[in-house]
């Protein structure tokens, strides 16, 4: 449900008028006060997802500041909404300070994993009210900046000798900041594993690479998210390699152990995984993330044991029986 703040009967005695520039707005009041309205929409954020369709939300960032003679500590009532194409995005914001605000869920058709500001054209914020002292005006435009951002060319992964190597081209980049490859296990949840600087902002043709070379077994899903000099990101199609090949088998030695040092061993790249010891009892009674295949365990007193070893990546959990003499 929408929350609505109060309204007020004001009584204008001069003109009101507005000064627009990209991305905010100024409102100077009938009582010798200015508002600036700096409105903009960041992202856009999938909250709920099925088969052909979504709900998603908006983050939008904003700016109120006050100038000029009687600055009011705060407005009376700002809701809004932003503009994707012929769909609109309904928020409410606060009355005074910066920050950032979600706009009402929406529903949408189509594949939730393209739902990008960009892709659904999410280009255009208007203040439906905007109350306050001395000031009352409807359906309020705030311009947005003109970003061209970036225009992928091309984007490819393929599966070589247990690697999979990510290949993407840009025809034109304007305002770009950098590329973050993310790769998912079940195409749902996202893990950032490498960040790639831009080549430069222009319109030349840019070609770029990225080698994953500890891939999950199985069916992986990457993709490039594009992060702009502002913050702003979008996300390229989804690829998917299915890296077929048999997992290693997870194990250490020595078993039984009269000392604290173990080897782990069956595993390509340690920093992905999760080694804890747990007691008879069930309880976890150490932590930590490898860095290698040896690993000194904390002192143990005699008796049976779990290690446990997860992967971080994929969630895949080895529990391997362990014996302190």
């Amino acid at each position: 449900m929408k929350r609505l703040l109060p309204s007020f009967l004001l009584f204008i005695l001069s003109v009101v008028y507005t000064q627009v520039s990209e991305a905010q707005t100024t409102v100077n009041s009938s009582t010798g006060y200015s508002v600036t309205l700096n409105v903009r929409p960041v992202r856009m954020i999938v909250t709920q997802y099925w088969s052909g369709g979504y709900n998603y939300q908006i983050e939008v960032a904003y700016n109120i500041a006050f100038s000029g003679n009687n600055r009011p500590s705060s407005m009376y009532n700002l809701p809004g909404e932003v503009g994707c194409g012929n769909e609109r995005a309904g928020f409410q914001l606060p009355t005074s300070g910066s920050g950032n605000v979600m706009t009402y869920n929406k529903t949408a058709s189509g594949d939730y994993r393209n739902a990008s500001l960009a892709n659904m054209g999410c280009n255009s914020v208007t203040l439906t009210t905007v109350d306050g002292p001395g000031i009352s005006v409807s359906n309020l435009v705030i311009q947005q900046p003109v970003v061209l951002g970036v225009k992928m060319a091309s984007f490819s992964a393929s599966l070589k000798s247990n690697k999979v190597t990510l290949d993407w081209s840009t025809a034109s980049e304007e305002n770009n900041n950098f590329f973050t490859i993310e790769r998912s296990v079940n195409g749902n949840t996202w893990s950032a594993i490498s960040q790639v600087k831009s080549s430069g902002n222009g319109s030349t043709v840019n070609y770029y690479s990225y080698t994953d070379a500890s891939p999950a077994i199985g069916i992986s899903y990457y993709r490039i998210r594009q992060t702009d000099l502002d913050g702003g990101s979008t996300v390229s199609e989804v690829k998917t390699v299915n890296n077929a090949g048999t997992a290693k088998t997870i194990g250490l030695y020595p078993v039984p152990n009269n000392g604290n040092n173990i080897t782990v061993t069956g595993i390509r790249d340690y920093s992905n995984f999760q080694l804890a010891v747990i007691a008879s009892n069930g309880n976890a009674i150490y932590n930590t993330t490898l860095s290698g295949a040896s690993v000194t365990l904390p002192e143990l007193a005699k008796g049976f044991y779990f290690i446990r070893i997860t992967d971080k990546m994929s969630g895949e959990v080895n529990n391997i029986r362990y014996i302190r003499n």
